[in-house]
């Protein structure tokens, strides 16, 4: 609201429980409506597939971001503290996450095309070549060779 948005165009998803189920959400109301993502810069890249995903195509506008530009001390960046830490999860969350997505959308392609309807089979009528021989049609075996070293 302070940068101008009218407060009705806000859709807020607060019974979403993940990612996928906002995305979900969002494709239910937005439809092919044009809309914008606000969510954390480190989270938008997750964020933004799982939307196009669902066949939207939201203008991505991050915010939250953790990186810094000008570190005047470099020596700064390599001293221990709790925000460092805050950065290295969050790295790892929104890297497992993307890999998730990945590993459950393949998972789930896998089902769907297994789940396929398969072609019917077409029944034909047996042929000659086809049938099974006679018990009389089947050569009788033959005793082996005798030799005669023992």
């Amino acid at each position: 609201m302070a940068l101008g948005v009218n407060k009705n165009q806000i859709l807020l998803l607060e019974t979403a429980k993940d990612t996928a189920e906002e995305a979900y959400q969002a494709s239910t109301v937005v439809g092919n409506s044009r809309m914008v993502l606000v969510t954390s810069a480190s989270h938008m890249p997750r964020a933004l597939d799982e939307f196009h995903l669902m066949g939207l195509e939201p203008i991505p506008a991050p915010t939250n971001f953790l990186a810094q530009k000008e570190i005047k001390q470099p020596w700064i960046k390599y001293t221990p503290k709790a925000q460092y830490m805050e950065q290295f999860e969050r790295y790892w969350h929104e890297t497992l996450g993307r890999f998730w997505l990945k590993w459950r959308d393949t998972v789930l392609n896998i089902f769907s095309a297994e789940q396929k309807t398969p072609e019917p089979v077409q029944v034909t009528e047996p042929t000659e070549a086809d049938e099974s021989p006679t018990p009389e049609q089947i050569p009788a075996p033959q005793a082996p060779a005798a030799s005669g070293a023992q």
